[in-house]
């Protein structure tokens, strides 16, 4: 029994010690010998945020981006909000508010949650700004915007027209090269409403002129006045921008937008300061939207290049062409103009002389007028207010003009030499009644030193013997009454040399009676 016994437990030794063998002869991979091997390390999907917005009761519903940091792992995402203040449309990523307050959102998905704010806005249309006037007044800009709608109606065609609108900076009473220079031969019109702010614009987006047309392109530089005039802060002038911005879209889905940052001003430390936060607020908001562009040239616009502490001297508007041709816009282009063709001029009884708004010179084969040419054409007026009166001024100095003058407000138009009061009333009167159009002829012949005036094919006036006329382009312009130049033609020695000389040998007799004067005069003939 003892030796059973012990056969058994040597044979129990025996397969014992084979066990152990056979494990310390087994493989285990390398660093998994204390792993499970069924685990794995998590699949880094990256991170989803979402930039806060507004969004404003009554108003078309904002958008909101979603941005994944590794877009190819975007997932649908599920909203959570509250039901009674907004609405949210989670397949087009849009907010409608339906009330007023600050909200917040949380988006989630199977990997991913982030939370965003939406301040609802409900707004007030009586509002005023620190300037103290109501900020919705686009009545204010009534005749400029019907003046507007005319030149889209005459001009612009649906789809193809790129429009530049917004404030001062895209009126051509101050971006004065737009069709000589920065935007000939292409199908382009120049729109803006000097003073205006994003209110203006709204209102003419929701029942106005600016929304019920289609133009190809929409280019805008507005923002300053919500700053300088109605003295909004950085929050406030964001939420306008973006209001306006977020409706202009909704009224043309399909129409790109691009907006100039705000043109900084030379004063004004504080506000300077502000237009930065803003435009640095503003390009985040644009560059994550397709359907708007914003373009940086507020830091490449310097004091220096400004005319006025506030606008560009002309030459500097290359900077706003340039900035533009260098994003994705297609701007049509059009057949070269006859630049022997002068535009007709229109003014109204609004029009002032002395504030600069009706001022203008006249240009022929791209060079504005000066000395050595002969210009002609008719002269309507229409309506008279108060002191109306029309100049074509010479020089520079207000002395060197000539004046069609109602000086008594009573119909009475006289050929006048102003400050020269042996000829007021002068002998040459046009009687004009309002409700009626008084039509003159007109021709105005400027050689080296002397200048002929002629109404209705008669010799009126002479300016003879005036020194610097080659240095002082003809500027015409009107205050106080409604009236239209057209028909109008021009020669001059540089461009039309024969038919010139041809012209002043026509007038010879003029010339030899008026021309040799030594020392500046001015004749009534």
């Amino acid at each position: 029994m003892k030796k059973t016994r012990n056969i058994l437990v040597s044979v129990l030794c025996i397969v014992l010690c084979l066990c152990m063998i056979s494990c310390s002869n087994t493989e285990t991979p390398n660093d998994q010998s204390s792993e499970d091997p069924n685990s794995s390390t998590p699949e880094d999907k990256g991170k989803l945020s979402i930039d806060d917005i507004y969004a404003w009761v009554d108003y078309p519903a904002s958008d909101f981006c979603p941005i994944f940091s590794m877009p190819e792992n975007a997932e649908k995402l599920t909203f959570t909000y509250d039901t009674e203040a907004l609405s949210i449309d989670a397949e087009k990523n849009t907010v409608k508010a339906l009330k007023e307050g600050e909200y917040t959102v949380m988006a989630k998905s199977e990997s991913f949650e982030a939370e965003f704010k939406v301040t609802a806005q409900k707004i007030d249309r009586t509002a005023k700004g620190t300037n103290g006037k109501v900020k919705f007044n686009s009545k204010e800009f009534s005749s400029q915007a019907y003046s507007r709608k005319n030149q889209w109606n005459d001009k612009g065609v649906d789809g193809s027209t790129t429009v530049f609108i917004g404030d001062s900076f895209f009126d051509t009473a101050f971006w004065s090269n737009f069709y000589t220079t920065s935007y000939r031969d292409t199908d382009s019109l120049c729109l803006g409403v000097g003073a205006t702010t994003t209110y203006d614009w709204e209102d003419w987006l929701s029942s106005g002129w600016i929304g019920k047309i289609k133009p190809k392109n929409i280019v805008m530089h507005v923002g300053t006045n919500n700053v300088y005039d109605d003295g909004e802060n950085v929050a406030e002038t964001v939420s306008s921008l973006q209001r306006m911005f977020t409706l202009m879209h909704a009224k043309h889905p399909e129409i790109p937008i691009y907006w100039f940052g705000i043109s900084q001003r030379s004063y004004d430390a504080e506000k300077i300061a502000n237009v930065d936060m803003i435009n640095a607020k503003m390009k985040k908001w644009c560059d994550a939207r397709d359907y708007i562009t914003y373009i940086d040239t507020p830091s490449q616009l310097k004091n220096d290049m400004l005319k006025d502490s506030v606008h560009p001297k002309v030459e500097y508007y290359s900077i706003f062409v340039d900035a533009l041709a260098k994003t994705d816009i297609e701007i049509i282009e059009t057949p070269k103009a006859d630049t022997s063709v002068i535009e007709d001029l229109s003014f109204k009884t609004s029009h002032s002389i002395s504030a600069g708004s009706s001022l203008t010179n006249i240009i022929y084969k791209d060079v504005i007028l000066t000395s050595n040419y002969i210009l002609e054409g008719k002269l309507d007026i229409i309506k008279r207010s108060t002191n109306a009166h029309i100049q074509f001024g010479i020089l520079d100095n207000g002395n060197e003009r000539i004046l069609l003058w109602d000086n008594a407000s009573d119909g009475n138009i006289k050929i006048v030499i102003p400050y020269d009061t042996a000829n007021v009333p002068a002998e040459d009167i046009y009687k004009h009644q309002n409700g009626t159009t008084l039509t003159l002829t007109w021709k105005i012949v400027v050689t080296d030193d002397d200048v002929y005036f002629y109404v209705n094919d008669e010799l009126k006036l002479v300016y003879a013997a005036q020194k610097n006329l080659d240095k002082h382009p003809l500027t015409i312009g009107t205050e106080g009454v409604e009236c239209k130049f057209y028909e109008m033609k021009a020669i001059t020695k540089a461009s039309d040399a024969a038919a010139f000389e041809a012209a002043l040998g026509e007038m010879s007799d003029v010339i030899e009676l008026y021309g040799s004067k030594t020392a500046a005069q001015k004749i009534r003939a």
